[in-house]
C-alpha cells in the first residue's frame, strides 16, 4: 500500500497553471495593444461594457414596422379588441436610429432641466405613438411607414 505523506506536488502544479493563465492573458492584451493600437483596443473594451449606441439600420427598422403593421392588421381582422390593437408592437415599439446627423451615434433628445438626454424614440408612424410614453418622446420622430391601423383608436 502506498501512502502519500505530502501534497506539495499537487499544489505546485495548480500554482503553475494559475500563473500560466495570468501570463497568457497579459500576453494577449500586449499583442492586442500593439496589433490594433491603444485607442481601438480601448474602444472595443468600452463597447463591451457600455453597450452599443449606433442605432438600428433604417432599412431594418422600416421592414420591422411593416411586419408590425401586418400583425396589427391580422389582429383587427381576427376581431381582437381595440385595446389589443393599441398595445400591438406597431403602436408601441420604438427604435434608436442614427438619422440626423449621421455621426455613428443614435440620435438623442434635447437635454432636460437637469442636463441629461435620452435616445430619441422613432415610432412606426407619425400619429401612432405609444400612449404610455413620456411626453418628451411624443414629438415628430417617426419612421413613417404607412399603415391603415390607427393606434389612437385601435381601429
Amino acid at each position: 500500500m502506498i501512502h502519500i505523506k505530502s501534497k506539495k506536488g499537487a499544489e505546485i502544479a495548480l500554482n503553475t497553471i494559475i500563473i500560466a493563465i495570468i501570463v497568457l492573458v497579459v500576453l494577449v492584451i500586449i499583442i492586442a495593444f500593439f496589433a490594433g493600437g491603444a485607442s481601438s483596443v480601448i474602444d472595443k473594451i468600452r463597447s463591451i461594457f457600455t453597450g452599443k449606441t449606433e442605432g438600428q439600420d433604417m432599412a431594418l427598422a422600416i421592414q420591422n414596422c411593416q411586419e408590425y403593421c401586418d400583425q396589427a392588421k391580422q389582429l383587427k381582422q381576427s376581431g381582437a379588441t381595440q385595446q389589443a390593437i393599441m398595445n400591438s408592437p406597431y403602436c408601441t415599439q420604438w427604435v434608436k436610429l442614427d438619422y440626423n446627423p449621421k455621426d455613428g451615434v443614435a440620435d438623442k433628445t434635447e437635454p432636460d432641466q437637469s442636463g441629461t438626454s435620452d435616445f430619441k424614440r422613432y415610432y412606426c408612424s407619425f400619429n401612432n405613438k405609444d400612449a404610455k410614453a413620456e411626453p418628451k418622446y411624443l414629438g415628430t420622430d417617426a419612421i413613417a411607414v404607412g399603415c391603415s391601423i390607427n393606434c389612437a383608436t385601435g381601429m
